[in-house]
């Protein structure tokens, strides 16, 4: 059957039907307020929900009337993207891969962000300017470009692709994993590093380094470094070398480890060939240096400051001073300051404290000056010592010049001692004094002189001793001819006045001794011999013996040379000692 159609009264087409009439069931009230409770509701209800997808076909969905709502809008881009708009600007939006980044990107667009990234920057200088890396983060500034995967950058054009890794300032590049980089034009391309300031690098090959002020490098493939100051370098390849502040300072080497400079500037730790050098510092300073360059190695050595201080060696110290030097294969040696002193190659537990031009020679053992000017430890001798003064020199063994200028200690002394002005000593376990005096041969005396030249005006005493076991005259010698003889020789161009006291006992049993005094002169020419001048007067002191001692002073010519005698008895032995009193003039 037809449907039921409703004629207006001017019998006009109809304009509603019968089935549209039929949709007015059910009202109760007017439409139209019928139609404001239903929206109202919409508002009021806490939890609103669509039936289904809303499709905005293109348009905007905004959001309006409210404190602070006003202008906020969700815009499709029209390929399943969408981004939240403000009124006057832009904040982030949402992507396909669940980043957050800007709505707006500035004339230059980016590249795609990494998953779970966030990117609020709103300029950049090429398409790669973006958080790329996944988990990864900028906060703001412009060109940021971070590609390693929960890193960070912000500020200016910085360059992030290590993992796990951050720059903030400008134009940093942190390629290195677990890196860190404030500041200005820093390159980090080894893991776990750091730099702050400008213009550092930490090399590809060195982990966990940190460099700290200005244009400070790492390279070689050392690890876990650090400097600190502007310009200094760590190229070592081995481990834990740091340079704490300063300028153009260097620790370099294939085989350099455990090595600082503390601070100062153009101070260097350096090794020249395959050896190694290790475990070393200098502290302060302007152009130090502990290197090795003669393949010994160094290690375990030091400087705390001063200018140009050269060490190297095994165990060795420069307190301070200017060009003071411990040259290679020098062991347990020191110099505490001081200028331009010296310990020579191999020299062993040795040491200068001070002065100027102060050298101890190579392969020298236990020797030690003080302090003064010029003075040298001649080389291979051994426990020597020179407390002061100038130009003095020791050439023996155990001996010492405490004081003085212009003294020589040759290298036949030994456990001698010489101090004063040009004072020379040549025979062991001797002494001389004063101005220009003079001990040589193989006696032990006591000189002292006062004189215009060597030798020229001087007084010395000598000891001479022998056990004698005979009934006739023996000579007498130093020590007795236990270690060596040792005779009183005369010097050429010489004048003596010779005063001889000699004393016997006998040492096997008690009771008997005897005494004698001699008095005699004896000169020597330019050549020659010795010769007597008068006799030898003699005095018996004293005598309790059996009558068969005796003693004797004479002048031996032929080994140019005084002779001091003593004669004891068969089956006894006694003891003969002289002091010999010798006054000369020479000239």
């Amino acid at each position: 059957m037809a449907a039921e159609r409703y004629w207006n009264l001017d019998d006009t087409e109809p304009l509603v039907s019968g089935e549209e009439i039929g949709y007015l069931s059910g009202v109760t009230a007017a439409i139209q307020t019928q139609i404001d409770g239903k929206l109202a509701n919409v508002v009021e209800d806490s939890t609103p929900q669509l039936g289904g997808d809303l499709d905005l076909n293109g348009n905007t969905f905004s959001i309006s009337g409210g404190t602070g709502l006003s202008g906020q809008a969700v815009v499709s881009d029209g390929a399943g993207g969408a981004s939240w708009a403000y009124a006057g600007g832009t904040v982030q939006g949402l992507d396909n891969d669940r980043d957050i980044q800007a709505a707006n990107e500035g004339t230059v667009a980016g590249n795609a962000r990494g998953e779970d990234s966030v990117d609020l920057q709103t300029s950049r200088y090429a398409a790669a300017g973006v958080v790329s890396g996944n988990y990864s983060t900028s906060p703001g500034g412009r060109g940021n470009a971070v590609s390693g995967d929960y890193s960070f950058a912000a500020c200016n054009g910085n360059t992030v692709s290590g993992e796990a890794s951050g720059a903030l300032g400008q134009s940093n590049v942190v390629a290195g994993d677990y890196g860190f980089a404030v500041g200005n034009n820093q390159t980090i391309n080894g893991g776990n590093g750091f730099v702050a300031n400008t213009g550092n690098t930490i090399g590809g090959s060195n982990t966990a380094c940190s460099a700290l002020g200005s244009s400070n490098t790492f390279s070689g493939t050392g690890n876990f470094g650090i400097i600190a100051g502007s310009s200094n370098t760590i190229s070592a390849s081995l481990n834990d070398n740091a340079i704490l502040s300063g300028n153009s300072s260097d620790i370099t080497g294939a085989y350099a480890a455990q090595c600082v400079i503390g601070g100062g500037k153009d101070n260097l730790i350096n090794l020249v060939d395959a050896d190694s050098i290790g475990a070393s510092v200098i502290c302060g300073g302007d152009s130090n240096i502990i290197r090795d360059a003669g393949g010994l190695g160094t290690h375990y050595c030091g400087i705390v400051a001063g200018e140009g201080n050269d060490v190297e060696g095994r165990w060795n110290f420069v307190g301070a001073g200017w060009l003071n030097t411990i040259e290679d294969g020098a062991q347990v040696c020191a110099i505490g300051a001081g200028f331009s002193n010296d310990i020579g190659a191999n020299t062993l537990y040795s040491g200068i404290f001070g002065g100027e031009g102060n050298e101890i020679e190579a392969s020298c053992a236990n020797g030690v000056i003080a302090g003064g000017s010029g003075n040298v430890i001649k080389t291979t001798s051994i426990s020597n010592f020179i407390g002061a003064g100038e130009d003095n020199e020791v050439d023996g063994s155990r001996s010492a010049v405490p004081a003085g200028r212009l003294n020589i200690v040759t290298s036949a002394a030994d456990s001698s001692l010489a101090m004063g002005l040009r004072n020379t000593i040549g025979a062991q376990h001797s002494a001389v004094f004063g101005y220009y005096g003079e001990v040589l041969g193989d006696a032990e005396g006591l000189v002292y002189s006062n004189s215009p030249d060597l030798g020229g005006a001087q007084a010395g005493t000598y000891l001479l001793m022998e056990d004698v076991t005979v009934a006739t005259l023996t000579e007498l010698s130093v020590r007795g001819g236990v270690d060596f003889g040792g005779y009183i020789d005369m010097p050429v161009s010489c004048t003596w006045m010779v005063k001889v006291h000699i004393v016997a006992r006998r040492t096997d049993a008690d009771g008997e001794g005897a005494a004698w005094e001699f008095s005699l002169a004896m000169r020597r020419g330019a050549s020659g011999n010795p010769a007597l001048i008068g006799s030898v007067s003699k005095t018996v002191v004293a005598d309790d013996s059996s009558g068969t001692w005796d003693a004797d002073v004479d002048v031996l010519a032929a080994s140019q040379r005084l002779r001091v005698r003593g004669q004891g008895e068969a089956a006894k032995t006694v003891r003969f000692v002289a002091r010999v009193e010798i006054t000369q003039a020479k000239g």
